[in-house]
């Protein structure tokens, strides 16, 4: 926990990575911030961080107490802490066919079906890491005109939100604006993922150069930390 990374957003503006200590000094008189870690789908609110620190120190002490082993490239670790054994990992190059076992939860998964030892890690089956935003995504689509609104981007796509317009396959054209974001972008999407709770997968399929040199400056902003 204490190596936890956070990014806090105030007013659409986005300043980070800041320790837990940064991050609650920066907080105060801030009851409408919004704040974000690795591992969170979203900006969440203060309040609802507290509640969230508060269990994530509750769940590392818990897992902290048991035994923990890898297994990589054929070879076998000796068991130890968690902490320590993220250390150790953090010295190899690879770690995609990282497997893990912990005596809480006998036997080996791959590493990413454990979040506790996949976020610190920053590893992740996607091909591009997504990250939170603020912002609307409008245009035209196979049902006609739609605004909806986007809360995930990666250097591939985006996430929408509350969106019960679309189908996997249709293609859109619209307009991705953010205050998050320096320019309002054109870009051409395909539905790649439709959720039972309105949550909408975007793939980019056109995206102006200038445009995708803006995306992957603010995602590697969150990745590299």
């Amino acid at each position: 926990m204490t190596n936890k990374k956070w990014f806090l957003n105030i007013n659409s503006h986005v300043t980070g990575p800041l320790t837990t200590k940064d991050l609650e000094k920066n907080i105060l008189n801030q009851p409408t911030a919004l704040i974000w870690g690795r591992g969170f789908p979203e900006w969440i609110t203060v309040p609802a961080w507290k509640e969230k620190l508060l269990n994530l120190k509750t769940l590392e002490k818990k897992v902290s107490d048991h035994v923990w082993k890898y297994r990589l490239n054929g070879v076998e670790s000796q068991g130890s802490d968690l902490e320590s054994m993220i250390l150790e990992l953090k010295t190899y190059p690879e770690l995609q066919d990282l497997e893990l076992w912990s005596s809480k939860k006998p036997g080996w998964r791959v590493v990413y079906t454990v979040p506790e030892v996949a976020d610190p890690l920053g590893l992740s089956r996607r091909n591009h890491s997504r990250v939170p935003v603020m912002g609307t995504y409008t245009g035209e689509g196979p049902a006609g005109p739609f605004k909806c609104t986007v809360y995930t981007l990666s250097e591939g796509g985006m996430g929408l939100a509350d969106c019960d317009l679309f189908a996997i396959g249709d293609s859109l054209k619209g307009v991705l604006s953010s205050p998050n974001l320096l320019i309002e972008i054109n870009c051409f999407c395909e539905v790649v993922f439709v959720g039972q709770d309105g949550n909408v997968g975007l793939t980019f399929v056109s995206l102006p150069m200038e445009a995708q040199s803006i995306i992957i400056e603010y995602v590697h902003k969150f990745e590299e930390n």
